[in-house]
């Protein structure tokens, strides 16, 4: 069943980290009282070519290791490089392979820094203090294709880093009776590396389609998504849902039909295709997809700003 839209802000969260970190030893940070995140463990800068990059540590929980998370996004576009790390004490440690690597320790400057955090004015405004300061030392990120990069020795904190649009969770939606037309496609069953998503709240309203792909470079998993809003002509059907046609608009290319054979399932065939900030002429349609197209609306929170 559908798995819901994902954007970018979606997809990572300082406001996690951080408080990852408090797990920490207090005595990872010497002079830092309990209270206190000894730092941040998440970095926001500003890439090249209008993306933002984020760095996120995550520490090691049962059954996975530590890992970095570096995501590069702008409007439409994410891409997310996921690789294990080395985090002892408060430092980020990180081989990206060819896309780059992270080595950098905290050095707090003897302040503390406070946070406070609502998401979007909803639920309870939470209250934070960090011991502020800097990461230093080697940063050096360039994107697959060069799509944009970024290089620093010397990051100082900023509560910035912290606000609603990078760290409130914005998905969480699932489907429910109603108007709405909702199609996946995708290869494979369980865990698929390409999907498809088209969802037209209602008819004659405005379309959103968002495609998906992963794959595997060394040690590094690259995940990429892109998004966009079509009219309500681009995404044609008739009533007992029995087939469809869409063709989106940029980052999209081409076509695909739906037609059923089982239920809801169908074949999903065109030559409809996405072009990543990476990588251009992915396909989202063909005989190894399996699709299904079914009515229904979303609930829960807009996974939109």
């Amino acid at each position: 069943m559908f798995k819901g839209l994902v954007s970018g802000a979606a997809m990572f969260g300082l406001v996690v980290a951080a408080v990852m970190s408090v797990a920490a030893p207090a005595t990872a940070t010497p002079g830092v009282s309990e209270d206190v995140i000894p730092s941040p463990q998440g970095i926001l800068l500003h890439g090249s070519h209008g993306f933002e990059v984020a760095i996120d540590a995550h520490r090691a929980t049962p059954g996975r290791r530590a890992r970095v998370v570096v995501s590069a996004f702008r409007p439409h576009d994410l891409v997310r490089y996921t690789a294990p790390a080395n985090l002892v004490g408060e430092g980020i440690r990180a081989s990206l392979g060819r896309f780059g690597r992270i080595d950098l320790r905290w050095v707090p400057d003897g302040r503390i820094g406070e946070v406070d955090l609502a998401c979007h004015g909803h639920g309870v405004r939470r209250h934070f203090l960090f011991d502020r300061g800097a990461y230093v030392g080697t940063l050096r990120f360039r994107g697959g294709d060069g799509f944009t990069a970024v290089r620093a020795h010397r990051i100082e904190w900023r509560p910035s880093w912290y606000d609603g649009h990078t760290t409130c969770h914005r998905g969480g939606s699932e489907v429910i009776p109603g108007a709405g037309r909702i199609l996946e496609a995708a290869i494979g069953h369980r865990d698929p590396k390409v999907r498809f998503y088209a969802y037209q709240p209602k008819p004659g309203t405005k379309v959103e389609y968002e495609a998906y792909d992963r794959e595997l470079v060394g040690r590094v998993e690259v995940e990429r998504t892109a998004w966009t809003y079509g009219n309500p002509r681009t995404l044609t059907a008739p009533r007992d849902l029995a087939a469809a046609t869409i063709a989106p608009p940029a980052p999209f290319t081409g076509s695909a039909t739906f037609e059923r054979l089982n239920g809801a399932h169908g074949s999903w065939l065109g030559d409809l295709a996405v072009r990543f900030p990476d990588v251009a002429g992915v396909p989202m349609a063909g005989d190894p997809f399996g699709a299904v197209f079914y009515s229904g609306s979303l609930a829960g929170e807009s996974p939109r700003r």
